[in-house]
């Protein structure tokens, strides 16, 4: 049995788990994990088998986005897929990334990366042509 002095290190220590928020992230990846797969479900059940694949085009996206429950959907859908995906490639980071100041590095290009998917899609959503958002 080897002692724990020999074990190699890889470049540093790893960063010290923030105790109650580790503890948050845990529970948010079950509760998210459980709610993407309802609303991925759904998504894929309306789109491949409510209605056939000749039928969607843009058209049909502007006419569905009437309702405002249709581009709240699809947020709701977007946001918990990214935060989701998100904490996962964070846990990676955690898990490989053991040098402080890479591991810092790889997390600010993940959230910026992250952040600006946020964005880019929710304005995909909400900028269609006759999405009704509140104020607008």
């Amino acid at each position: 049995m080897t002692d724990m002095k020999s074990a190699p290190q890889y470049g540093g220590r790893r960063p010290k788990p923030s105790g109650d928020f580790e503890l948050h992230a845990w529970f948010f990846m079950r509760l998210s994990g459980l709610l993407l797969l309802i609303l991925a479900l759904t998504h894929w059940t309306i789109m491949h088998f409510i209605h056939r694949l000749r039928e969607l085009d843009a058209a049909w996206i502007v006419n569905r986005y009437q309702n405002v429950f249709w581009p709240t959907f699809d947020a709701v859908l977007l946001v918990f897929a990214l935060l989701h995906g998100t904490n996962g490639v964070r846990y990676l980071i955690d898990d490989y990334i053991r040098h402080r100041t890479w591991n810092m590095i790889a997390k600010g290009v993940l959230y910026l990366a992250s952040f600006v998917f946020l964005v880019l899609g929710l304005i995909v959503i909400f900028m269609i042509p006759g999405v009704k958002v509140v104020g607008r």
